[in-house]
């Protein structure tokens, strides 16, 4: 074994020894073929493509989730695109109301301040003020209205928008919103009562004596759980917040994305600027009737556009760092032996292009990938660049140090030398990145795509930063020290420098050599109690740390990836304190294991009277009598069940109706004679 091992270190000894030599003897030639073949890679950037999606990038395509969603996707289309306001009033004072409803005394009301009219009058204004807003696309000379992308359920009959607010209860009219009924004295009925009784019976399609119905101007019923925030309990009427929802349709449809985006784009610029007159009106101590609400928002690109922005600002950070880091490099690189060759021993130059190699590294590996047609992440710029920064500075610092310290041997020529010291660091190098490269390559084996695509982007540009620095690096080297022999100052090769003889060469040790030889080594390695010590801290800290590693949460937290000024952040933690339900949950059966003619398959859906209790929609309704073990706000609802209900309508004329000569379904809006009810036949005790 000792023997293979020896045998294989000379094996490589001599392969890079060879290599050095030749880049040593031979440096324009290798220069060049490594610029082609880094100048061809990075040409690939002009097909470099970024993935955004949190979906796309956090959810393995063999996973369940997304295996499921995909179904969904394909079989329905992409959920709905959510724009979302959560309104907190300043006051958060409680609100009275006295009503006479006779015969009966003075009744007294108390609601949450989300229901003072003063409030609810300025919100009012500026859901009116964000549904009329309009975004304009100069490249197609084309205007786009809320109306062309939200979700219309009943068009082409009503074409206003699905919008999920407190306000609908009104019909989004701010008549309607101050309408009373009473004398002047007493106020019988007014706003707060039709709340009240919208809460209670959200399909209410006429309140009296308001004259009001609690359905919204799209023609939806509002459920109040879903438009007030911070409630107790059931009790609606404590809201301190309210939520607005506007529904915007998604599409498979690049082009229809890309007009919904638009619209989202201006209305988060409102947003930023409404937000912004609030703050400001509040730091100057100027009260304002427009400034008395606090508003979180978002819309469905918030948290792409919010990654990217953080994305951007991190290109100065990259920057600042890599010119820290080739500050260090020149400073620290040199060995000066005295001032009088303080100009000749410099390597900025040589430190320059050892940076430039990484970063040539990294833009080799985008280029190189973009070819495959692997679209990269965001992460690749904010991280990749730092990994690679470090490990390829730690590779410059070892070849130069010990080509260095090789001064003091004799040699027949610096290309000699410096062939000797590329034999000696090689292996090491070659060892140190192969297994950089290997754990990359095994953490590309996960079926987490973010994860997957920062190994592969890794991988590569670890690789190509170490060919880099065995090759074109040892032949930029190869030139500094023939500058270096031939007395020529860096930066300024073509002026020479006359030194004298005896500015010879001191074999001095720098600080850091001078500290790890006089004061670590004989520490660590002179007494046995002091590595006795040091080794079970070490043990002991491992330990520790298995100790508490199952305390780290597992998920990811939106939050986490967002700038610390982002207003998202804002909105999360008023979903957090303030909304008291979630999205929807759906429950896809597949088309293939259900023949909805059978009335045993229909049992295993539906969950009206005579259904099986254990039916799909039957066991979600057990659930919901566990809300200590299942998130679930309502009951379940399902497309059979509306649709036996339409079929058994009592309604006058029916809702299933057919012409008694074409056989073809007459719609509700046509009044025709030759229309009849629908010919049905439900099995007995079934139905």
């Amino acid at each position: 074994m000792k023997n293979i091992r020896k045998s294989t270190e000379q094996f490589l000894e001599r392969i890079f020894f060879r290599l050095g030599l030749f880049c040593a003897q031979r440096p324009y030639l290798v220069l060049t073929i490594g610029l082609i073949v880094i100048a061809s890679l990075s040409c690939g950037l002009i097909k470099f493509k970024v993935t955004t999606d949190p979906v796309q990038l956090w959810s393995a395509k063999s996973s369940i989730a997304r295996q499921q969603k995909d179904y969904f996707d394909q079989h329905f289309r992409p959920f709905y695109r959510t724009t979302q306001l959560i309104i907190i009033p300043d006051d958060q004072s409680f609100v009275k109301h006295t009503y006479l409803s006779p015969p009966a005394p003075l009744s007294e009301y108390t609601v949450g301040p989300a229901f003072e009219i003063g409030f609810l009058s300025r919100v009012l204004e500026l859901q009116t003020d964000i549904l009329s807003l309009t975004a304009d696309l100069s490249d197609q000379n084309q205007t786009v209205y809320l109306s062309d992308i939200c979700l219309k359920p009943l068009a082409p009959d009503n074409e206003n928008c699905t919008v999920l607010s407190l306000l609908q209860y009104y019909q989004n009219s701010k008549d309607n919103l101050l309408k009373t009924v009473g004398d002047e004295f007493f106020t019988y009925f007014d706003y707060a009562t039709h709340f009240l009784t919208c809460s209670q019976a959200p399909t209410t399609t006429l309140d009296s004596p308001l004259g009001l119905s609690c359905f919204g101007d799209f023609g939806g019923t509002i459920n109040p759980f879903m438009v007030l925030g911070n409630y107790t309990d059931t009790v609606y009427a404590n809201a301190t917040a309210l939520v607005i929802t506007i529904v915007i349709e998604n599409s498979n449809d690049p082009e229809k994305i890309r007009l919904a985006e638009a619209w989202e784009k201006v209305f988060l610029d409102f947003m930023k600027n409404f937000t912004e007159t609030q703050k400001t009106l509040r730091d100057s101590g100027k009260w304002n009737e427009s400034a008395n609400f606090t508003v979180f928002y978002s819309a469905e690109r918030s948290i792409q556009d919010e990654l990217n922005r953080q994305s951007r600002s991190d290109i100065l950070t990259i920057v600042i760092s890599y010119t820290i880091m080739f500050l260090y490099v020149t400073l620290t690189l040199g060995h000066i032996r005295s001032w009088r060759t303080f100009l000749i021993d410099l390597k900025i130059s040589v430190g320059f292009i050892g940076v430039l190699f990484v970063l040539l590294s990294v833009m080799s590996s985008i280029g190189f990938y973009s070819y495959c047609g692997i679209a990269g992440t965001l992460i690749i710029f904010e991280v990749i660049p730092f990994l690679v920064l470090a490990v390829g500075v730690d590779n410059i610092f070892i070849i130069v140090q010990h080509f260095e310290k090789a001064k003091t041997e004799e040699y027949q020529s610096s290309n000699i030398r410096l062939a000797t010291t590329i034999s000696r660091v090689g292996p090491s190098i070659l060892l140190t990145a192969t297994s950089e490269s290997i754990a990359f390559l095994v953490g590309s084996l996960t079926p987490m795509p973010a994860v997957q695509i920062f190994s592969l982007y890794a991988f590569m540009a670890v690789f190509i930063g170490f060919l880099l620095q065995i090759t074109c690096f040892v032949s930029v080297l190869a030139i500094d020290a023939r500058r270096q022999d031939a007395d020529r100052p860096d930066l300024f090769c073509c002026l020479p420098m006359n030194v004298s003889n005896n500015s010879t060469e001191q074999n001095s040790k720098g600080v850091l050599q001078q500290m790890f030889t006089n004061v670590l080594t004989p520490i660590v390695l002179g007494k046995s109690l002091v590595r006795a010590l040091i080794f079970a801290i070490f043990i002991i800290l491992t330990c520790l740390s298995l100790s508490t590693i199952h305390r780290i949460p597992i998920g990811l937290d939106q939050k986490l990836s967002m700038p610390k000024d982002s207003y998202v952040l804002d909105y999360f933690r008023g979903l957090e304190e303030y909304l008291s339900v979630g999205p929807p949950v759906y429950f896809v059966v597949n088309q293939d294991a259900i023949d909805y003619k059978r009335i045993n398959d229909q049992d295993l859906l539906c969950g009206t009277s005579g259904c099986s209790s254990m039916s799909l929609l039957g066991q979600i309704g057990q659930a919901l009598r566990q809300p200590k073990h299942y998130y679930l706000a309502q009951p379940p609802s399902s497309w059979l069940d509306d649709y036996f209900d339409w079929l058994q309508s009592t309604n006058d004329p029916p809702c299933c109706r057919i012409h008694n000569e074409t056989n073809e379904f007459c719609p509700a809006t046509l009044n025709d004679t030759s229309c009849v009810s629908c010919p049905i036949n439900f099995v007995e005790n079934e139905r």
